[in-house]
């Protein structure tokens, strides 16, 4: 016996010994082509494919392969389709089989190959192990039998830089066997979060697949999705291995890392996320020592090549609109007028503090829930953008306006200024949403004891800067309280309690920063780009 290549010729014995196969191997044969036994249309589509036959005349198939590349953005990841007469099933046929089919997808330029097995098929499952694939996800009840009943699969996968070439047609029992192949290409690895709370993650699965698509390798923690919704198979459909994230050469997170998942990093390594830079109590001092090379999120510049990497204003949008539903979900009156039989009930009158990305996301969402939007800012630039999402403007008179985008930090008189003239305004609003923030400052006050004492009972206040201490005066961090009949909400990392959009949009702007650090497939940062320089806050041990 020998292997040979499939020629569109050969369709008719093919047929033939699929349909010699009993119903349970036929169940996972491709199963979008028309014929009953499921090989005619095998011939026409992408991929290679071989037979094993019992002479050179052609005479009896024993049995098939096919590495059939995935379409689209996971075309480096082939699946291994692999039968054998059950009548053949011995002598190593199907481990030979395998194995040719494996090295010469060497020369389709492939990154890994996958294989589907039925959970039962222990068998097949040990002679894959040996040929040294690897255990990636079990598919509950994921493929329908012939006879109407759901089975598991069991999905296996190797690297095909661990895949040995051929150097001539094997002989079954007996196949020459080349060098290994080593690989250059940059290892990404999706870690778990570990912070309470925290259930976004780094990256999704349709950013992973554009990232293999660029054969750059991707290995995700167990469950790294599972806060979002993101089962691992998913991950692995995409083209990732479920793995040691850790040890990849560029790691990828949401929160900044702790003492412990600093520990698990190594010299040489890259770490990309929030690594909170303006803290006093960051781990950056501990990065640079142990000799990993770190990029922080938060240091990316506010420049218009720069905004599909600004993850502050992605999570920003996410926090402005969820602080607009938790006031809805709080407050004893309706956002919109309603008229009714009973009478006509007036719109909530909504004061957003801070007009950032947060504070437009915010006041835009006021005005689609049917409230009466107002913004405020001391920043008198940003006034045409709050009446473009169809909001008023509050005119206090003062002007703040600082480098970045950011406001400076008022004066003394400034301040004093400020607090009457909010403490007045504020009294008529039934919900006030601040987001006012001042890079590594405590947050401003803005809204007094005195103001939250004149609103209205029932009143709403949601104030983002809780993680800064608050902007307004009776705030308790990450807690919801009532002082005076007006309830105060501080939830801490919004945007967590949105896991699914926030972890799109933050893998949007991971995926960005890590194409602009890849060369060739191997990360090579230009440190004379503005967005690399400002944002690494370690490079080695400099």
């Amino acid at each position: 016996m020998k292997i040979v290549e499939l020629s569109p010729e050969q369709l008719e014995p093919l047929t033939r010994f699929v349909a010699d196969l009993p119903d349970r191997d036929r169940t996972f044969l491709d199963d979008d082509v028309s014929d009953p036994h499921g090989v005619a249309a095998l011939p026409a589509r992408p991929g290679k494919r071989w037979v094993v036959v019992e002479d050179t005349e052609g005479a009896e198939i024993t049995g098939f392969a096919s590495v059939r590349p995935h379409s689209g953005w996971s075309n480096h990841v082939a699946t291994l389709h692999l039968i054998v007469h059950p009548d053949h099933r011995h002598g190593g046929v199907g481990t030979e089989l395998a194995r040719y089919a494996l090295a010469s997808s060497l020369s389709e330029g492939l990154r890994k190959v996958q294989v589907e097995i039925a959970a039962e098929d222990e068998s097949a499952i040990n002679m894959f192990s040996q040929l040294g694939f690897t255990g990636e996800a079990l598919l509950r009840d994921h493929i329908r039998g012939r006879d109407g009943q759901y089975r598991d699969l069991v999905v296996l996968a190797h690297l095909v830089d661990d895949i040995q070439r051929p150097d001539a047609e094997p002989a079954v029992g007996g196949a020459r066997r080349g060098a290994f192949v080593s690989s250059e290409w940059t290892r990404v690895g999706v870690v778990r979060e570990s912070n309470e709370g925290e259930r976004r993650v780094a990256l999704v699965p349709t950013a992973v697949a554009a990232l293999v698509g660029k054969s750059v390798d991707v290995v995700v923690e167990a469950d790294a999705g599972g806060g979002a919704s993101i089962p691992d198979e998913a991950y692995v459909a995409a083209g990732a291995s479920i793995g040691d994230a850790w040890s990849a050469d560029v790691v990828v997170k949401v929160a900044p890392p702790s003492a412990v998942e600093v520990a698990r990093l190594s010299e040489g390594q890259t770490l990309i996320g929030f690594l909170a830079p303006r803290d006093a109590d960051n781990q950056i001092g501990a990065l640079k020592d142990a000799g990993v090379q770190a990029f922080a999120l938060e240091a990316i510049p506010r420049i218009s090549r720069a905004q599909v990497m600004d993850a502050l204003s992605s999570q920003a949008n996410v926090a402005g609109y969820k602080a607009v539903v938790l006031a809805a979900w709080e407050s004893t009156r309706f956002f919109p007028m309603l008229t009714t039989a009973a009478g006509t009930v007036k719109p909530a009158m909504v004061l957003v503090l801070g007009v950032g990305v947060a504070g437009l996301q915010a006041l835009a969402t006021a005005k689609r829930l049917g409230g009466r939007p107002t913004g405020y800012d001391v920043r008198p630039e940003v006034a045409d953008q709050v009446r473009s999402v169809g909001a008023q403007w509050l005119d206090l008179g003062i002007e703040a306006a600082g480098e970045g985008g950011y406001a400076r930090e008022l004066t003394d008189e400034e301040k004093a200024q400020q607090q009457q003239k909010l403490e007045d305004a504020i009294k008529g609003f039934d919900v006030v949403i601040t987001t006012a923030l001042v890079p590594g400052r405590p947050a401003p006050r803005l809204v007094t004891a005195a103001a939250v004492q004149g609103m209205r009972p029932g009143s709403v206040i949601v104030d983002l800067a809780g993680e800064t201490g608050g902007n307004c005066e009776l705030t308790e961090p990450g807690e919801t309280v009532v002082k005076h009949a007006v309830t105060i909400c501080s939830p801490l990392n919004l945007p967590a309690t949105m896991p699914e959009h926030a972890s799109e949009l933050y893998s949007k702007n991971i995926s960005a920063l890590l194409e602009l650090m890849l060369k060739d497939r191997k990360l090579d940062p230009d440190f004379t780009d503005q967005v690399l320089a400002d944002s690494c806050v370690t490079r080695e041990k400099d």
